[in-house]
């Protein structure tokens, strides 16, 4: 199945777009700036309605024109959301600033509090990315945002730095200018109502509802905040290296890559969305965002194979879905 996921700047806009048909959610605010983290983060702490399972309209789906034997990682196959909650089918943007994707200490110190904030109010996942000034993933900071996010290092903590001798993947266009082309999604400050937790792992109050699973319990009998999934933005399409970076952002253990093939749009981007595909072989989620529409939703999705796609919240997502399912069933009877 085709994962759609809708980038949405409030929790109604998200709860509507998951009326219309999308899968999943990603949370954040001002994408007239590529994206920053929710300034109304702490408002998903303070809704118990967003923790019950969600009753949804139903929509139909069709298996995705991947390799059939290719396994789709669990949360991000769409027939296991069914009946989950607001905040397990919500990931959060973690992006404190517009601009560039080089971060100061202080700036990604500020970016895992966020994430302490998300574990605390129980969303699924969360969004990252840093790269240092050269086009390389950051792997410092990287490492930091993952220990916060799940409670540990990441699987491959002592990656090598990227082999800068290697020529950059040829993606057919010329490399994104980081002033101008803008993630799908990002992240931002806390707003100050909201307190940070006291460490990556932080108990939740023990009055709390029972968890959901996956969730663990600590010899005091408090509940500590489950491992987030991660997925690595936009900021991939910056990167000098991408074949390289893909290597390292699976040893690290992110679930999922969004991305436009380095281009300025998904459609712009499809050799190279294709190239990510088979080189990723199931091993990561290769998600393809920006520039999506009605019109070319079908071409990006057979052309490329991606296993999920990313739009911005708007109208019309029971129809894109529809052209999915549609499109999908079309090229698997020719097969």
């Amino acid at each position: 199945m085709i994962l759609l996921e809708a980038c949405c700047t409030s929790i109604e806009s998200a709860q509507a777009m998951l009326q219309a048909g999308a899968h999943r959610v990603e949370l954040c605010s001002a994408l007239e700036c590529g994206g920053l983290t929710p300034v109304w983060l702490s408002r998903l702490r303070d809704d118990p309605a967003l923790k019950e399972p969600l009753t949804v309209n139903p929509i139909q789906t069709a298996p995705s024109l991947g390799n059939p034997t290719q396994t789709t990682p669990f949360s991000d196959n769409p027939l296991q959301l069914s009946g989950k909650s607001f905040l397990d089918r919500a990931h959060v943007l973690i992006r404190c600033r517009p601009g560039n994707f080089c971060y100061s200490q202080a700036e990604v110190d500020a970016m895992c509090q966020s994430i302490r904030l998300c574990r605390q109010v129980g969303v699924r996942g969360v969004v990252i990315g840093a790269l240092t000034p050269d086009g390389n993933p950051d792997l410092p900071a990287l490492r930091q945002m993952i220990r916060t996010a799940t409670g540990s290092a990441p699987l491959d903590s002592d990656t090598a730095p990227l082999d800068t001798g290697s020529a950059p993947l040829d993606s057919g266009s010329a490399p994104l200018d980081s002033d101008t082309a803008p993630l799908d999604s990002g992240s931002a400050p806390l707003d100050s109502g909201s307190a940070p937790l006291d460490s990556d792992t932080a108990p939740l109050d023990s009055g709390s509802a029972p968890l959901p699973s996956g969730r663990e319990q600590t010899s005091f009998g408090h509940a500590t905040a489950r491992p987030l999934r991660i997925v690595f933005h936009r900021a991939f399409d910056e990167c000098k290296y991408p074949l390289e970076t893909l290597e390292i952002l699976i040893s690290m253990g992110f679930h999922t890559l969004l991305t436009s093939g380095q281009a300025p749009t998904a459609e712009e981007g499809i050799p190279v969305l294709k190239q990510l595909v088979e080189k990723a072989a199931g091993r990561i989620t290769i998600m393809a965002g920006k520039g999506i529409t009605l019109n070319n939703v079908a071409q990006i999705a057979i052309q490329t194979r991606v296993p999920a796609i990313h739009l911005s919240e708007r109208p019309g997502w029971r129809r894109i879905s529809e052209i999915l399912r549609q499109t999908q069933q079309q090229k698997i009877a020719k097969f």
